[in-house]
């Protein structure tokens, strides 16, 4: 009986997920996306799945924004959901803020700050990823996780102006969004996914150099970082890669395709 609920919640859910993205691409104004995720946030917590939303435990590829952050940094993490990652930043005595659409995810995140780690220098705001309320060289490190896809690849441009705009010289980006192969958690409301082929391009026409990490290797705590002069054969791999995806059965679907986390540097 209770698989056949989570089955109409789901249900529920994608449509929900569908009308909002069709509401987006009508008019992505930044009122628009507040509503949208006010909404979806609202969405999970009346039907009692906040812990899939709030977790308080990292994921293992978040780790590695931890890992690379340092000590010591203003940073920013846009789209900071509860707020998991900017605390863990924190706790490296560096300066945080989070920045997120959606006032609900804001108060959650509030909520978490207060009841973990009320002394740790974190600060969440209201904000549009694709406006970023800061003054021009403002961080030294900028992260972001499931945030880009959320956007059209017109608005990511922006945002990638946005960020090399308030970055410090010599200050990195790093982010995470789900590989056009392998597909997202969304059931909807990811407005554009990407290839690492696609970001390479996007990535190329703009002021920042990048370097890209295979994540399949860091679950054994490998840290494999390669640098944009020597992506060409992860690019060629890929494109083998899309040509026979649909030929694979799931486990190794999710074992081949790389996962897309850039760093990019100012």
């Amino acid at each position: 009986m209770a698989d056949a609920n989570n089955k109409d919640i789901k249900e529920v859910q994608r449509k929900l997920e569908h009308e909002l993205k069709d509401h987006l691409l009508e008019d992505p104004s930044e009122k628009n996306f507040q509503q949208a995720y006010d909404t979806l946030h609202t969405f999970f917590i009346e039907h009692e799945n906040a812990e899939s939303l709030y977790p308080e435990d990292l994921q293992w590829f978040s780790k590695i924004f931890v890992d690379l952050c340092g000590t010591g940094n203003k940073v920013l993490d846009i789209g900071s959901g509860n707020g998991k990652l900017a605390i863990a930043m924190a706790k490296q005595k560096n300066i945080v803020t989070g920045l997120d659409v959606s006032k609900i995810a804001i108060q959650k995140a509030q909520e978490m700050h207060q009841k973990y780690a009320p002394d740790l220098p974190v600060d969440f705001k209201f904000g549009d990823a694709r406006k970023l309320p800061f003054e021009d060289a403002s961080f030294n490190y900028i992260t972001s996780q499931d945030l880009v896809e959320h956007i059209s690849e017109n608005d990511f441009k922006k945002h990638l102006n946005e960020v090399y705009r308030v970055l410090k010289p010599g200050g990195r980006y790093v982010f995470w969004t789900p590989s056009e192969l392998r597909g997202g958690s969304s059931l909807g409301l990811h407005i554009k996914e990407y290839t690492i082929t696609e970001m390479d391009k996007i990535i190329r026409n703009t002021r920042f150099k990048y370097s890209w990490f295979d994540l399949r290797f860091y679950k054994l705590k490998l840290k494999v970082e390669i640098n944009q002069s020597m992506m060409y054969p992860v690019i060629l791999y890929e494109r083998f890669l899309s040509k026979i995806i649909k030929f694979l059965p799931e486990p190794l679907n999710h074992l081949l395709v790389p996962r897309l986390l850039f760093q990019l540097t100012k």
